[in-house]
């Protein structure tokens, strides 16, 4: 029963990926029991872009294009939440003079994505300069009700910070990663200087450009595997939907920038599992000279 239940589960997520890349009709998923499929699309950070997709074919059960319709629109409404809570963020860092960028799933919305309620997102991610600036933002945000969760160890490279009633903390970073042995990964002042206007969160939000925000959603893709928290469609679609806008000279720079950081083992992975789900467009050369170089990086992604 369990070797059943598993099966179904693997067969769900592919159900899943194929709606997500356009291979097989929304009405795919309707096959598994709602209670499911509205659980593994939870946990898959994707309800909000499979209810689009439902809702859009036109001919859902009546029952099924409500509740698709019903989380949309949810989702829709909570995501306004957030970026007005965000532009307040973000003014407030302005004016105390902090400079500040954008990761993730918040930026990723702004430009990536149709439209930026369909990039689920659990938290805001803000990354500075070095642990003196985080703390100074810490501060900043103190009189708009936000308090530091924990005191963060000298190794940690973000700290979280919440405000009661509010569903979704700032997480408050001064490194991409964590892991000691990243230690080459672009650092504040190179992301800043190729960064991106993001003007639906305010004038002076910015978030990092393509060819570093591929790189980070591999390197965030293998410390989430590497914490145990899975490989979720969500973090997955990100990489795909990141590759398939590069062009030649984007490809290059990606590639540069994966080796000078030592991470191309990391970067093929991650490119090679979204190609699997999705039947990325990944580029012949682009996957030889990332597999040819992961020997020098500094940590093994198999």
């Amino acid at each position: 029963m369990r070797m059943q239940s598993s099966v179904q589960a693997t067969d769900l997520r592919s159900t899943l990926a194929a709606v997500l890349s356009g291979t097989a009709s929304p009405l795919a998923v309707l096959r598994f029991p709602i209670e499911q499929l509205a659980a593994a699309c939870h946990a898959e950070g994707v309800a909000t872009l499979i209810a689009q997709r439902v809702e859009h074919t036109g001919n859902a059960p009546e029952m099924v294009a409500a509740l698709a319709q019903q989380r949309r629109r949810g989702q829709a409404a909570s995501d306004l939440g957030q970026r007005a809570e965000l532009r307040r963020v973000l003014a407030t860092l302005g004016q105390a003079g902090i400079p500040v960028l954008l990761l993730k799933g918040h930026a990723l919305g702004q430009w990536l994505y149709p439209e930026p309620h369909l990039r689920e997102c659990s938290d805001i991610d803000l990354l500075f300069a070095d642990r003196r600036q985080a703390e100074q933002a810490a501060r900043a945000v103190q009189p708009l009700g936000y308090a530091v969760l924990y005191r963060p160890s000298r190794f940690a490279h973000e700290f979280p910070c919440r405000r009661d009633g509010w569903q979704i903390d700032l997480d408050l970073h001064w490194a991409l990663a964590e892991a000691p042995a990243l230690d080459r990964l672009p650092g504040f002042d190179a992301l800043h200087a190729s960064a991106i206007a993001l003007p639906g969160l305010g004038l002076s939000a910015i978030g990092l450009s393509p060819v570093h925000a591929l790189l980070h959603a591999c390197v965030h893709r293998a410390s989430n595997l590497g914490a145990g928290l899975g490989d979720r469609l969500k973090w997955l679609y990100d990489i795909h939907l990141l590759a398939m806008r590069f062009d030649s000279t984007e490809w290059d720079c990606f590639v540069d920038a994966c080796r000078d950081a030592r991470i191309c083992g990391l970067a093929w992975s991650g490119l090679h599992a979204a190609q699997a789900l999705f039947a990325t467009g990944l580029p012949v050369a682009v996957s030889e000279r990332l597999g040819r170089d992961a020997g020098a990086d500094a940590l093994d992604a198999s």
